[in-house]
């Protein structure tokens, strides 16, 4: 408990404990340098945390128990080439495994491997200073990952922007709210619309946006009757995005305007930009 957790502070130097200011509800708070703060207890309406330098780890495990952990496939600092978020610097976090195979997936790496990593050591690579400021956490499907939502928590609290991109077959609920979730309603080319989980739209909120990928006319037939039939989309921005390789991003253009749809275009842009390189953008 509180008592026993302050205590426990009486082993380090006072020149290690701090206090935090505003939002106090970390895990493994802070991460604002090669030290990890950990926060200890919360007083009234203070909270306080404590660094524990790499020496004192043996400590620190006692303390907090066994790390998690997350499978990644992957960290880069790019373009954002997709949503409302597009043409902003981002600090991408790639994580490993899917459980859908739609049949023009453009990561097909990430559906396995991946490296074991500590949840705490992947929050303080995306958030060192000098960042974008904005992160987005990708997949394969990040929602497989346990840990995913503590690491978005994290990131929040940290200052960060951050943006979760899931492919709609998990429950999104999981999420910090203060998130932007941009979720796929996966068309027929997919192979995988019968994965789709509906209620998720039922969660959307303002600051979440719904992402369609078309590969060919069968896909757009779909998502204009979903558009103009289902009113949970009206709260939510609607992002077309044309399959590469697969349909004309002029020719969706086009579609679009003729039918008066009041979606956004979609373009990769970091594949405009780097057609060349699959990973690390």
């Amino acid at each position: 408990g509180r008592d026993r957790r302050r205590r426990e502070t009486e082993h380090y130097p006072a020149s290690t404990i701090h206090p935090v200011h505003g939002s106090a509800s970390l895990c493994l708070g802070g991460l604002l340098s090669p030290f990890r703060r950990l926060l200890i207890f919360r007083e009234s309406d203070k909270a306080y945390s404590i660094t524990v330098a790499p020496r004192e780890c043996s400590r620190e495990r006692a303390l907090f128990g066994t790390h998690p952990m997350l499978r990644v496939c992957e960290i880069f600092t790019t373009i954002q080439g997709e949503s409302s978020f597009s043409g902003l610097p981002c600090r991408f976090v790639r994580l490993a495994g899917c459980n859908l195979h739609c049949r023009w997936c453009d990561t097909p790496y990430a559906r396995t491997g991946g490296e074991e990593r500590k949840l705490e050591e992947v929050a303080v690579e995306l958030t060192t200073p000098g960042g974008p400021g904005l992160v987005t956490v990708t997949g394969g499907e990040p929602l497989l990952q346990e840990e995913t939502p503590r690491l978005v928590k994290i990131l929040i609290e940290s200052g960060s922007t951050v943006t979760v991109e899931t492919n709609g077959s998990l429950p999104i609920d999981v999420l910090d709210p203060r998130c932007h979730r941009i979720v796929d309603l996966k068309p027929p080319s997919s192979g995988e619309s019968g994965k789709i989980l509906w209620r998720n739209l039922d969660l959307l909120s303002v600051r979440d946006e719904l992402k369609i990928v078309i590969a060919h006319e069968e896909d757009y037939r779909w998502a204009k009757s979903l558009i103009e039939s289902d009113r949970r989309l009206e709260k939510v921005l609607v992002n077309l995005s044309p399959a590469a390789g697969l349909f004309s991003g002029r020719e969706l253009a086009e579609r679009i305007l003729a039918d008066g749809l009041r979606v956004r275009l979609n373009l990769q842009i970091h594949k405009i930009l780097w057609p060349e390189e699959s990973r690390g953008r």
